[in-house]
């Protein structure tokens, strides 16, 4: 089956399959609760649902470009506005979705369709750019600017703000939340592929041993993407000094799939730099990527362990919402395992490991056992805003 066909076929698994789960729960437990649930997660597979029930509680969204105002600086923003049918503010919470490591930061159609389909469910969604994610790179200024961006929003709005922190942001969310301004700030925070230590996400990626809390290694071998993405970080190690700069801006190109002018970047480097170039982009030297990888993470120990929710969340009262697709490539499932042991009890409102999602999106049709245990999770964190 070609792609496209496939995706096609999924999409038609899941409206079957959310289609009769949602006739199931309505006999057993209020309809708008789950109904909220099962609009959000029709809406991000692009598929209607058959009975209409769904689409009875979606609101129409308005787009507007906006800036959140940081204590030294702006920060660019989209906000996606529910309205009634007669054009009045239907929201009824507010809520942030940050978006991962990815070149087009807010600009990504994922992200996009997702935060328009979160809005249609009531809750007016803003989604900040986060310029060091958008850069390929994990700082700890970024944990700073989550909690501002949080704050500014709280100050907009009058009330706490939400937040959805996708893949490498979901992390860096956590630890925004365990200090200030995010503590006070924050009304929930949802993780979605989240990372637990960097180190041993950095292991991953260099193909070694990685283990969850009860010994089971990682199911899923890692995809090559977040190796890239790491070199592209500490691009300072990785190439000469002369090079570092440029070499950096040629892996950002490659990342951002523009691998013409990719090349024509490596191709200003010296024999050398052009030599490091060709070990992060060519499959067939993957063994020197790996041992570059084993190397960063030894040498930068304490830099990931900043940027890592293995520590800093002994004071979190924020509550907390964990998912993670169980093959997810990019960042391995056994990592929101081990966050959900780091997260202190109180806290902790749920933790969900399902086959349903890769890494941020949907994968395969679900069983009506993952299909509950996916749509109670998303109920959840929507009640949040109630």
């Amino acid at each position: 089956m070609q792609p496209k066909a496939r995706g096609r076929a999924s999409r038609i698994a899941f409206v079957i399959a959310f289609a009769g789960l949602l006739v199931v729960l309505v006999s057993i437990e209020p309809a708008l609760r789950y109904g909220r649930a099962l609009s959000l997660l029709l809406s991000v597979v692009n598929a209607e649902d058959p009975t209409g029930l769904t689409h009875l509680l979606r609101h129409p969204v308005v787009e507007r470009e906006a800036t959140l105002a940081l204590p030294q600086r702006t920060l660019r923003a989209r906000v996606y506005t529910p309205e009634t049918t007669s054009g009045e503010r239907a929201a009824r919470g507010y809520a942030m979705v940050l978006h991962g490591v990815h070149p087009d930061a807010i600009d990504e159609p994922r992200l996009q369709a997702f935060a328009r389909a979160l809005a249609a469910t009531g809750i007016e969604t803003y989604t900040p750019e986060l310029t060091e994610l958008a850069r390929q790179r994990i700082l700890p200024s970024t944990i700073d600017d989550i909690g501002a961006c949080a704050r500014a929003i709280r100050e907009r709005t009058r009330e706490k703000p939400g937040a959805l922190g996708i893949s490498f942001a979901g992390g860096l969310l956590l630890l925004a939340a365990a200090r200030e301004p995010g503590a006070t700030s924050l009304r929930y925070a949802v993780t979605v592929g989240a990372h637990h230590d960097l180190r041993r996400v950095l292991r991953y990626y260099a193909n070694a041993r990685v283990e969850d809390p009860l010994g089971m290694p990682a199911l899923e071998r890692a995809n090559p993407y977040g190796a890239r993405v790491m070199v592209t970080a500490y691009a300072e190690l990785f190439f000469a000094p002369d090079d570092a700069e440029r070499g950096k801006r040629a892996l950002e190109s490659w990342l951002s799939g523009k691998y013409k002018e990719a090349r024509a970047l490596a191709a200003t480097l010296s024999e050398h730099g052009r030599d490091r170039f060709a070990v992060a982009t060519d499959k067939a030297r993957r063994a020197e990527l790996d041992a570059f990888l084993l190397e960063a993470a030894a040498s930068k120990d304490a830099e990931l362990l900043a940027i890592s929710p293995a520590q800093g969340l002994d004071g979190l009262k924020v509550p907390a919402f964990l998912v993670h697709g169980e093959s997810d490539p990019i960042v391995p499932a056994l990592e929101t395992a081990w966050l959900a042991r780091q997260v202190p009890a109180g806290a902790l409102r749920a933790s969900l490991i399902t086959p349903v999602l890769r890494h941020a999106e949907l994968s395969a049709p679900p069983s009506v056992g993952e299909q509950l245990a996916l749509v109670r999770f998303v109920a959840a964190f929507l009640d949040e805003n109630d």
